[in-house]
């Protein structure tokens, strides 16, 4: 954990006691035993119990008058066993994968309407890509965004699309129709590329990574500068990644074939 020059926020702090009171010798507590297990005034604990009850992550029991951990926190746990799942499984193929190309490397999950980049690896010299370890992005955003969007459940896909999508440059595809024919495209093709759709100068190539139940469990994404990514370069870095999400995929327990 970093140590930093700065004061945590202290209604945050008194909440996150709260939760880590409940364990599993103790799933079930009164407000009283929560005031016990926290030290915190009870009008205090009893403010925080209720702002977390409202957010799904405690419930109430009135018959019984205990508090326990409430299913929101699933949430968290899925998202977290899954990043670790895909992190720890492509860690070593990305790793590789950035040396054979030579251009930045990223892979990032989903979280809602929201990408989490999990792996950015870059050249010392070269390219420095925006998008930072931990950073999130409202899908479509980026080459990776464009191929997320694509494997996604069709409600999902249209509830964003239903959203304003922003032009980040002169050639970002923003129509709605064309969106939707690239999509088939890509499920098609199972990769894509962007050539300057998001920075001007940058193009990039993407390629989805699947779980044991063949569902989208991570975009990988290569980018580098358009005046190089082209031609003989973008094919042999396709044909890279293409390498490199089937092995990951194969390693989630996804039936790849050759």
């Amino acid at each position: 954990m970093r140590e930093l020059q700065l004061n945590p926020i202290r209604v945050l702090d008194r909440a996150v006691d709260v939760l880590l009171a409940f364990t599993v010798e103790r799933p079930q507590m009164t407000i009283d035993q929560v005031v016990e297990a926290t030290k915190l005034p009870k009008a205090t604990a009893y403010r925080i119990l209720y702002t977390l009850e409202r957010r799904g992550l405690i419930r109430y029991n009135p018959a019984t008058t205990r508090y326990t951990l409430g299913l929101g926190l699933l949430e968290f746990a899925g998202v977290l066993s899954a990043t670790f799942d895909v992190s720890r499984e492509a860690e070593d193929v990305l790793v590789e994968l950035q040396a054979r190309v030579a251009q930045t490397v990223l892979m990032v999950v989903r979280e809602g309407d929201e990408m989490v980049y999990v792996f950015r690896r870059e050249n010392a010299q070269g390219l420095k890509y925006s998008s930072l370890f931990g950073q999130r992005r409202r899908i479509p955003y980026g080459v990776v965004g464009q191929v997320m969007l694509a494997y996604l459940p069709e409600p999902d896909a249209e509830r964003i699309l239903s959203q304003p999508l922003l032009a980040w440059t002169e050639k970002t595809l923003t129509d709605v129709g064309a969106i939707r024919q690239r999509m088939r495209q890509i499920r098609q093709d199972g990769w894509f590329v962007d050539v300057e759709e998001t920075t001007m100068g940058v193009s990039g190539v993407a390629a989805p990574v699947f779980d044991a139940n063949s569902q989208l469990a991570a975009v990988v994404g290569i980018i580098g500068p358009a005046v190089q990514f082209q031609g003989p370069v973008l094919e042999e870095a396709k044909q890279q990644l293409l390498n490199a999400t089937r092995e990951i995929s194969r390693r989630l327990g996804c039936p790849v074939s050759s």
